[in-house]
């Protein structure tokens, strides 16, 4: 063998053992695919505010923070984030609320936010309809639904708690209930007049103003506290796998955690509205 060709022997092997090495690193690094769900002011994907939600500003950070994955995102509704953890090992989504059906497919990170609360939003002009449900700044869910007379927008598949969700059970056969695949469907119809009321944290709220045009009252919406509901702690989702499983041992790390929730309580701090409130 001659010496140039024992030299492009040697950079061959060179070459093929660096790919392997780089192989072995890229392998070392599983792929974590994660929701994003057009959930403004959470996640917002399109309009003049993309790319500025709560959640959104804070991906970059995350994925700097799990470092020791791959990362993806993928545009996804909260029913397909559910199936797709359901059915695949890699599968995560940073935004839920924690269920005991959902538990059967899915391990959850301990608690990283409670700074979300459902209330009843209604049009500010209407609020005298509602005044006979509320005492002491608190309304009623249950009375107002079983007085009936009110039609209320909720969104298919959401919880919304152990205080709401078997009130509007419980309900569901009298009351005027329309269901629709998203919170910001479903202000719209409230704000154009086809419902009463709508279920929505107020920050959901806050943003249908803002982006409901110029000749929208910043104060056309009123935000009604519900009895019994406190602020709902917010939970990092993956699937119930041995991937999903590192993941979440990775989120529910207590540095990770403090950095997150200050990220997230920052941000949403921009959604407070003062006009909401009643």
């Amino acid at each position: 063998m001659t010496a140039s060709l024992r030299s492009l022997v040697r950079a061959a092997l060179a070459l093929g053992l660096l790919a392997a090495l780089c192989g072995t690193a890229r392998a070392e690094k599983p792929l974590v695919v994660w929701a994003r769900t057009d959930f403004p002011p959470f996640f917002i994907l399109e309009g003049p505010l993309k790319d500025q939600g709560v959640y959104d500003a804070s991906l970059p950070r995350l994925f700097a923070l799990l470092d020791g994955f791959e990362h993806a995102v993928r545009p996804m509704s909260i029913a397909r984030s559910l199936e797709m953890m359901a059915a695949q090992e890699n599968h995560c989504n940073m935004a839920l609320t924690r269920t005991a059906e959902r538990e059967r497919s899915v391990v959850f990170s301990q608690p990283v936010t409670r700074i979300f609360r459902n209330e009843l939003i209604v049009r500010r002009d209407d609020l005298p309809r509602f005044r006979p449900w509320l005492q002491n700044g608190m309304l009623d869910l249950d009375g107002l639904l079983a007085a009936r007379g009110v039609s209320l927008a909720i969104i298919r598949g959401r919880r919304y708690g152990e205080a709401i969700d078997p009130v509007l059970a419980r309900h569901a056969a009298a009351a005027d209930q329309e269901t629709v695949s998203q919170s910001g469907q479903a202000l719209r119809m409230l704000l154009s007049g086809r419902v009463d009321a709508a279920i929505a944290f107020p920050q959901e709220a806050a943003y249908a103003i803002r982006t409901g045009g110029p000749n929208l009252r910043p104060d056309a919406l009123a935000s009604l506290p519900i009895r019994g509901v406190e602020a709902m702690p917010g939970y990092f989702g993956c699937s119930d796998t041995p991937l999903g499983r590192r993941v979440i041992a990775a989120v529910n790390t207590p540095a990770v955690r403090e950095v997150l929730r200050a990220r997230f309580t920052a941000a949403a701090a921009t959604w407070n509205d003062p006009n909401l409130r009643p």
